[in-house]
């Protein structure tokens, strides 16, 4: 990947060819975009030092040579099949969790660097947050034996790996690899970690936060979606809802709207204000629509709240006006 220095990957494939070795860079989207639509099972190649021509049918394309080839790109630590043994199974419905669940946090823009990363703790743990807005999310899904810190590019690469790979702690990165009838598949991920230069999450305090009980409601995140949705219709642009526990009623609040939701109440009494378009986000990712909203302190000072989602957490911080 010359867009990236963490990432390497290598796919040898199984096949009859004659000429000598040659090595050519081209575009890889443009050569998989094509490729994808030949409906073929079998193609020949034509590598020369100029383009790569496909033959497939009666049909013929070429691939011109990128004219800012940077020539061989680097290759990945060239795993063997023993050497797998050792390994461990991709999970690849670990890193769909990551990816459709907890991206969402992943600030685009941040004033701190390392929340464009995912932490994936050594406990265990993955992490993704934005500083900025007070929104972290929580699951038990990182499957790296150190602390690190991963790009979204990576994570979308483990969920589209072959089915058979597994992976393997390999010095300061990790190697995965796959090999299949047709073809061998290697790729080596070399991730951040925390830095002055990049950064720290503080993972251990947000989690600290995090893991606090003080009681909590339990109710749907669709009731909730739904009562945002229509404080959205009236409400004045930028104005926070409120999160109402009483003693015998949840209810949201804005100028406009009040609306009760049936909760199952486990806490003493609160009142808290939060960003509408954070709390629906949050809601709108969560892998259940059973949640329970926990009250969080700082300082016997009420900062936000918890979602909890079957596995998952949502952190979110009050409303600062």
């Amino acid at each position: 990947n010359t867009e990236s220095d963490s990432i390497q990957s290598e796919v040898i494939l199984y096949g009859t060819g004659t000429g000598e070795p040659i090595t050519i860079c081209t575009a890889c989207i443009k050569f998989k975009s094509l490729i994808s639509t030949i409906s073929t099972s079998q193609i020949d190649l034509d590598i020369t030092e100029s383009a790569i021509t496909i033959h497939a049918n009666k049909s013929t394309f070429t691939i011109p040579l990128e004219a800012n080839s940077v020539g061989r790109l680097a290759e990945p630590y060239h795993i063997t099949k023993e050497e797998l043994t050792q390994g461990i199974d991709v999970d690849k419905d670990c890193w769909s969790f990551i990816k459709d669940h907890q991206m969402f946090a992943v600030p685009k823009d941040t004033t701190l660097p390392v929340c464009r990363y995912t932490y994936l703790g050594e406990d265990g743990n993955s992490l993704t947050g934005n500083v900025d807005y007070s929104l972290f999310t929580l699951a038990p899904y990182s499957q790296f034996s150190s602390t690190s810190l991963v790009t979204n590019t990576i994570i979308n690469l483990m969920t589209n790996l072959p089915e058979t790979a597994k992976m393997l702690h390999h010095v300061d990165s990790y190697v995965i690899g796959a090999f299949v009838d047709s073809y061998e598949y290697r790729v080596q991920l070399t991730p951040k970690v925390e830095s002055e230069d990049v950064g720290y999450y503080n993972a251990d305090m947000i989690m600290e936060i995090m893991n606090q009980d003080n009681g909590g409601i339990k109710l749907s995140a669709k009731a909730i979606i739904t009562a945002l949705q229509q404080s959205n219709l009236l409400a004045d642009a930028n104005t926070p809802v409120s999160l109402i526990c009483e003693a015998d009623k949840v209810h949201l609040k804005d100028k406009r709207i009040d609306s009760v939701i049936d909760a199952e109440i486990n806490a003493e009494p609160f009142d808290v204000a939060l960003v509408p378009e954070f709390f629906k986000s949050a809601l709108t990712n969560v892998p259940d629509d059973d949640i329970t909203i926990k009250p969080i302190f700082t300082e016997d000072e009420l900062s936000g709240i918890v979602i909890e989602s079957g596995v998952m957490s949502v952190l979110l911080g009050k409303y600062e006006g």
